[in-house]
């Protein structure tokens, strides 16, 4: 059983196959990071653990959201993943600047524009005007059982626009550690790059009935056409 901050309900809580994945990688994540903190000394260590456990909490919430069967039990729990995975790409570039050390490139104005992208998108994603980030969520069977299918609004697409912008930038910052660098460091940088790019490789787009759907394969989650009107 859940108990629903917004409404105070008790809600049956079923968690599947899906959900176990899911809330396993977050776990992993998290004692990984708590293995590098014993290291967080080291440069860019603290920002690769806020990395490390943003993407815990996304992966986490979602393993969450598909041990529910109503859309109004999923929805809180889809809102936090996204605000929280909104965060991911920001601490990435960050990072991957800081270990190229090229830190000075990240003046205090630069910096506060990225950090400001997160919030403002996980402040929208809560409210959601007018769809401006999903146009509908809706409920529907998918492969890995009932799950919330959206229709991205503009700011979503925005969002992803940043996204892809700050994890390539971020890569070109590791390839100049790559090209640059003793042996040792070329295979940390080889295996932060594999390790963003993995992701976006399996973030294709593809085309539906009403535009562009993405299918998220780092969450298991089908992104398809549904009907209009969502207030989250």
């Amino acid at each position: 059983m859940f108990w629903h901050p917004v409404t105070g309900a008790l809600l049956a809580w079923e968690p599947t196959a899906y959900s176990a994945l899911a809330l396993g990688a977050a776990a992993v994540s998290v004692l990984v990071a708590a293995r590098i903190w014993e290291h967080r000394n080291e440069r860019g260590s603290v920002l690769f653990i806020g990395l490390l456990l943003a993407a815990a909490g996304w992966a986490g919430s979602y393993g969450v959201q598909l041990g529910f069967s109503t859309r109004g039990s999923q929805l809180l729990w889809q809102q936090i993943g996204v605000a929280i995975g909104g965060s991911i790409p920001t601490l990435w570039v960050v990072f991957a600047f800081v270990y190229a050390g090229r830190d000075r490139w990240l003046t205090p104005a630069v910096r506060v524009a990225l950090f400001l992208e997160p919030v403002v998108f996980a402040a929208l994603v809560f409210v959601n005007p007018g769809g401006f980030v999903w146009e509908s969520l809706t409920l529907a069977d998918t492969t890995v059982g009932p799950a919330l299918e959206p229709v991205f609004g503009v700011g979503m697409y925005a969002h992803f626009a940043y996204a892809y912008t700050a994890i390539l930038t971020g890569l070109g910052a590791l390839f100049y550690v790559f090209a640059r660098n003793p042996t040792v460091y070329r295979t940390q940088a080889a295996l932060l790059m594999t390790g963003a790019t993995v992701p976006m490789s399996t973030w294709p787009t593809r085309w539906g009935s009403r535009g562009v759907r993405f299918r998220d394969s780092t969450r298991h989650r089908s992104v398809s056409s549904s009907r209009r009107g969502s207030s989250g």
